[in-house]
């Protein structure tokens, strides 16, 4: 039973904590939008370090450039928690902010889903990689602080704007197209890796629907977008947190047995030529 329990714990934890984020909506939407927020940084950050630390051990350039990503996710993310509506930090901005903050996150994770799929195997300069990516979150972030040139994403008693909403449908066409190419490249991850990616994109596709249909930022559809979105970074925990920590010699494994069987063909190719070149002479 014990044994049973423990199996089951990651899934169990998680749901006490889903329903405690969402029952904190019922005293203060401002604190359900904090929580929610704040659990995605907290583990965009653990994948960040265990990417980084794990950097020369896995050569899944996938994986590496991904955990990367969301240092610079996250702390995109940890802005867009201060400046939501009612934090009352950055003064000046109204609900617009929070919404460009949100945006360019969610543009910047699923175009890394993306670019990620090129470095599929692989290995990644994490310092270089990490360079490209502070120059592009700064240029974002001066876009929207300083030179204020970053599109309109909420206007004040209309609601969304038409960039905003057709940003949303961009990134899910963008997270479905990575969908599709890594269930093609199924064979490079490990079977439980690859399970968790694809059911973390299929909820992160749900979320971004979601927040194409709010009109209040302390709305129902708001708040559904919100769940979706902390489901999905529990399987970003499961995919890549889990796989590199609890069972990081299945990923190890994976890459020993695809350089064996790249061996394999080598020496078979070899053979093969020998053999020819023998019937010739």
């Amino acid at each position: 039973m014990f044994k049973n329990l423990q199996k089951y714990e990651d899934y169990v934890l998680f749901f006490i904590t889903l329903i405690i984020i969402s029952l904190s909506s019922l005293y203060s939407y401002l604190l359900f939008h904090t929580f929610a927020e704040l659990y995605s940084i907290i583990i965009g950050a653990t994948v960040f370090i265990v990417a980084f630390q794990l950097r020369d051990k896995i050569e899944q350039g996938y994986l590496s450039l991904l955990g990367i990503s969301y240092l610079f996710i996250a702390l995109i993310d940890l802005l867009h928690t201060l400046a939501y509506k009612g934090m009352n930090i950055f003064k000046g901005f109204d609900a617009n902010l929070p919404t460009q903050l949100w945006i360019s996150a969610r543009y910047l994770e699923s175009l890394s889903f993306l670019v990620a799929l090129f470095f599929i195997n692989k290995k990644v300069n994490a310092y270089s990689v990490m360079t490209i990516y502070a120059v592009i979150t700064v240029i974002n972030m001066l876009s929207i602080f300083v030179f204020k040139n970053f599109p309109d994403c909420y206007i004040e008693g209309k609601g969304l704007t038409d960039f905003k909403i057709y940003s949303e449908y961009i990134i899910c066409l963008i997270l479905g197209i990575v969908l599709c190419f890594l269930r093609k490249n199924r064979n490079f991850f490990p079977e439980v890796t690859f399970k968790y990616l694809q059911l973390a994109l299929i909820t992160k596709i749900l979320a971004e629907l979601s927040f194409t249909e709010y009109v209040s930022v302390y709305g129902s559809f708001n708040f559904i977008g919100h769940i979706f979105k902390i489901i999905s970074f529990f399987f970003i925990y499961k995919a890549i947190i889990k796989t590199a920590f609890t069972d990081p010699f299945n990923l190890l494994w994976k890459q020993l047995k695809e350089k064996e069987e790249n061996l394999q063909n080598a020496y078979i190719k070899l053979n093969t030529y020998i053999g020819n070149v023998n019937n010739f002479v």
